[in-house]
């Protein structure tokens, strides 16, 4: 799998992906019973991880997209935002709180990103 890969995820998932995805399931079929609007944001990169091989962020976005795709309104993209500013494979960017990246954005990060959340909010309203 790559970075960018959005195929459903092998059957080499860990315990902790199995109990992501039934966590998962089991909270998005109770909001999707609510018979109301939902949108589903994906995790952010994790560069540090990545670099070296270990995809878990992608895969927790392909579970997600997988469980929470067919109820969601709408699926927001923020690994893509964060990598399309940044790059696919980073190890700084001028988004990130720490230098060479970690987990946390600054606030121009931040705020590119709360962006594209409102934008998707305003759209559904």
């Amino acid at each position: 799998r790559t970075p960018t890969d959005c195929s459903p995820v092998p059957s080499r998932s860990t315990t902790a992906e199995t109990l992501y995805r039934a966590q998962l399931t089991n909270i998005t079929q109770r909001l999707g019973a609510l018979n109301t609007t939902l949108l589903y944001i994906t995790t952010t990169p994790f560069m540090p991880d990545a670099s070296i091989g270990n995809l878990v962020v992608d895969d927790l976005n392909a579970i997600a997209r997988e469980v929470a795709g067919p109820v969601v309104s709408e699926v927001v993209d923020l690994h893509k935002t964060v990598t399309d500013h940044c790059g696919l494979n980073y190890t700084d960017c001028d988004w990130c709180r720490r230098h060479p990246c970690s987990y946390h954005y600054n606030p121009e990060g931040e705020t590119a990103q709360a962006r594209v959340i409102a934008d998707a909010i305003r759209r559904l309203l």
